[in-house]
């Protein structure tokens, strides 16, 4: 039954949301965390940022990492075909519109919709993951650091995720 579930959930989200694995962070927190309970917010936090620093899609890997969670290697393939299948048949749907009708005044105007509604969905679950991650000074300081060496700086993402991990087995015993 819990396979169905599972199954069922990531269907749902992969038919239902738009706008790439950042988007779709704050309806799977939702579904994953709020209603199913399989998850509690840290474990979900945690993950995200572990599907961050594994090589793939961040909504794969964190599908990938739920379905295991709840129900070991099965759970693991099928929460992570649930959610890349009907993607992929939503994808050929509209390549196929997009190229029939490229310059399609209806088109455009929707996709100009939609930019801000997918910005908003990625700043909501930046924010709900920031009020969960940073909860002390010490965090707020490592934070903005990495803002302004991602920012300023253009530094790779994959070297501050590793420097920042080892700063942070580092000095686990002077500040904590």
């Amino acid at each position: 039954m819990i396979l169905l579930e599972l199954f069922l959930t990531f269907v749902l989200i992969g038919i239902l949301n738009f706008g790439g694995g950042y988007a779709m962070i704050s309806f799977i927190q939702n579904q994953v965390v709020n209603i199913h309970g399989w998850l509690t917010l840290r474990e979900y936090t945690d993950m995200i940022a572990i599907s961050q620093a594994t090589p793939g899609p961040i909504a794969v890997n964190t599908a990938t990492y739920t379905g295991f969670k709840i129900a070991g290697v099965p759970g693991a393939l099928l929460a992570t075909l649930a959610l890349i299948v009907p993607a992929y048949f939503i994808i050929l749907g509209l390549m196929y519109i997009f190229r029939r009708w490229p310059d399609n005044k209806y088109l455009q105007w929707g996709l100009s919709g939609i930019k801000p509604m997918v910005l908003a969905l990625i700043i909501g679950s930046a924010f709900t993951l920031g009020v969960e991650n940073v909860t002390n000074l010490y965090e707020l300081v490592l934070f903005g650091l990495a803002m302004l060496l991602l920012r300023k700086f253009n530094t790779n993402p994959i070297i501050l995720i590793l420097a920042f991990g080892c700063w942070g087995i580092f000095t686990a015993n002077f500040i904590f």
